[in-house]
């Protein structure tokens, strides 16, 4: 796999050409420069001798190459790798839910507090039958079905196929997005290209409400391309595998962010069924675990619910203050 890390051009004074070099090796089987005084309509500074400064990583070896003017630099592309444009990268966070539209509504509100403008939606499955949600926001989609999924797996199935850009962001509805979530991916992507599942090693991690730390799950705020998505069938399982059976036979990446994208909330006094146990420790198939849930929420959210995004918490607060205290120690 090709990949180029980064290309400056010019002398004391330099330009970025990443994006150049880039763009003239997609669909090309190899990449010949002619290092020029004006290289790709650009002169820095006129009149000097200037060479392009280029890193890359090839095959899993990394290079670091400098080229003087009056030299080509040549390059091999035997996989053909496409090379992502970051300004085309969009996202559909895929959330999946089930009676529990109060705390739906935080997961909206931390989607709303992206900092991205336009290169997301929000894609919401409900197959609760009994109850049809709306919300007023242009990037928002709800998709409430009439009858109930066989399993978390199928409804999971089904909406990776309702989604429409490239890359899809897997919220469960009790979680939530930090700010930075969809731009750090993006970066993360377009540094990383290729692969099937972007995963970040941990999340934050909050239990009724108090963040506790750093943790690690299936699920720290997977991505997955759409490219994979679309030809997967997800089986029928015990609730919780779904994400194994996607994520771990895939091509993927997982790196420690450093700024981790995910809120992982657990407790709250509210059940659902992607939790292999209920709370007495028992274990069983899909029906037994949907019935279980249907038992023991108390609000059975009947006719129309209109979703108004909220935080009942300030769950940014106590991370920011967190990394703050990281970073003297």
């Amino acid at each position: 796999m090709l990949k180029i890390i980064n290309a400056t051009y010019g002398n004391t004074e330099f330009i970025d050409v990443t994006d150049d070099i880039s763009k003239n090796i997609i669909n090309n089987s190899h990449i010949s420069i002619n290092i020029s005084n004006n290289l790709f309509g650009k002169d820095p500074q006129v009149g000097v001798p200037k060479f392009l400064n280029i890193k890359y990583e090839n095959n899993d070896i990394l290079y670091d190459e400098i080229v003087q003017e009056g030299q080509n630099f040549i390059i091999e592309n035997n996989n053909l790798i496409d090379i992502i444009d970051i300004n085309k990268i969009k996202f559909s966070v895929l959330t999946l839910t089930y009676r529990r539209h109060e705390i739906l509504q935080e997961a909206i509100q931390s989607y709303l507090d992206q900092d991205l403008d336009d290169d997301s939606e929000m894609v919401i499955i409900n197959d609760s039958p009994n109850v049809k949600y709306t919300c007023n926001h242009k990037n928002i989609r709800i998709i409430n079905c009439d009858t109930r999924f066989s399993s978390i797996g199928k409804k999971l199935e089904y909406g990776f196929t309702q989604c429409k850009y490239d890359y899809i962001y897997r919220l469960d509805d009790d979680d939530l997005l930090v700010p930075w979530a969809l731009s750090t991916m993006k970066t993360y992507i377009k540094e990383n290209p290729g692969y099937q599942v972007y995963r970040s090693a941990k999340h934050y991690s909050f239990l009724h409400n108090m963040f506790t730390g750093l943790g690690g799950n299936i699920n720290n705020g997977n991505i997955y391309s759409k490219n994979y998505t679309d030809s997967l069938i997800i089986p029928d399982t015990i609730p919780g595998g779904e994400d194994e059976a996607i994520t771990f036979s895939a091509k993927f990446i997982e790196k420690d962010l450093k700024r981790y994208t995910m809120i992982y909330r657990w407790g709250m006094n509210t059940y659902h069924v992607s939790a292999k146990r209920s709370p007495e420790g028992l274990a069983g198939s899909d029906q037994e675990c949907f019935d279980w849930v249907d038992k023991h929420n108390i609000d059975p959210e009947t006719g129309n619910i209109e979703l108004i995004a909220s935080f009942k918490n300030d769950y940014y607060q106590p991370i920011i203050k967190w990394h703050e205290e990281e970073k003297k120690n």
